[in-house]
């Protein structure tokens, strides 16, 4: 009503509704199609760099890696930067053994897959299926690398693929287990991802193509009203 009283017509609203919607529609579009898979891929690679750097290891925390158990004492000087290191494996089942070490630091270059440290003044003792034995080997200096790949880097879900990657994934036999991975437990979460893209920008275009005829359709029955 009151843009009737300006002398506009609901008509005349149509053009400049879809022209907003289509700019709606390409923006959305935009960043479902570019912008967030880009995103996700930089954030990852952010974690990546995080996790092979000394913002992993709180002292005094048990941090586990799968099988590995890590566990630091405290911080401490640039001559040894870890103190009171203690790494258990349980990967072996019986024959599952820890070491210990007074001094550790932590070596580059891994990449943000794995934690390699280089150990000093340190043991590794080692479980015997035979329970009235054990062993114990004593170490002047040992490097051990933790792998950490599965949580520093996991492989990229359907969400974090670009579009032309979610048909690729799509058009891949069904028993193929990469397509059975991405798909997820209830084996919708490639097509979901798909439609989701799709539907999304061209929601905002329809719905400036409803809003208007609906517009106008309630200014008529309030006219009749009166």
């Amino acid at each position: 009503i009151a843009m009737r009283a300006c002398g506009v017509s609901v008509p005349r609203l149509l053009p400049p509704a879809l022209a907003l919607g289509a700019i709606a529609a390409l923006i959305s579009g935009y960043i479902l199609f570019d912008v967030q898979p880009r995103a996700r891929h930089s954030m990852r690679a952010m974690v990546r760099q995080l996790a092979g750097s000394l913002d992993v290891i709180e002292p005094g925390r048990f941090l586990v890696f799968g099988d590995r158990l890590l566990y630091v004492h405290e911080l401490g000087d640039s001559t040894c930067p870890y103190q009171g290191v203690l790494v258990g494996d349980s990967g072996d089942g019986e024959r599952s053994f820890y070491t210990s070490a007074r001094c550790a630091s932590l070596s580059s270059g891994s990449g943000g897959h794995e934690l390699a440290f280089a150990l000093r003044d340190g043991s590794i003792h080692l479980r015997d299926p035979d329970p009235t034995r054990y062993r114990r080997i004593q170490f002047e200096t040992m490097r051990l690398s933790i792998d950490i790949s599965r949580y520093s880097d996991p492989p990229p879900g359907a969400r974090d693929l670009l579009f032309s990657e979610l048909l690729a994934a799509k058009r891949r036999p069904l028993d193929d287990p990469e397509r059975a991975r991405l798909a997820g437990k209830d084996g919708t979460w490639i097509d979901v991802q798909i439609q989701r893209r799709i539907a999304f920008p061209f929601a905002s275009l329809l719905l400036a193509v409803i809003a208007v005829p609906l517009g106008k359709r309630l200014v008529g029955l309030q006219d009749r009203k009166h």
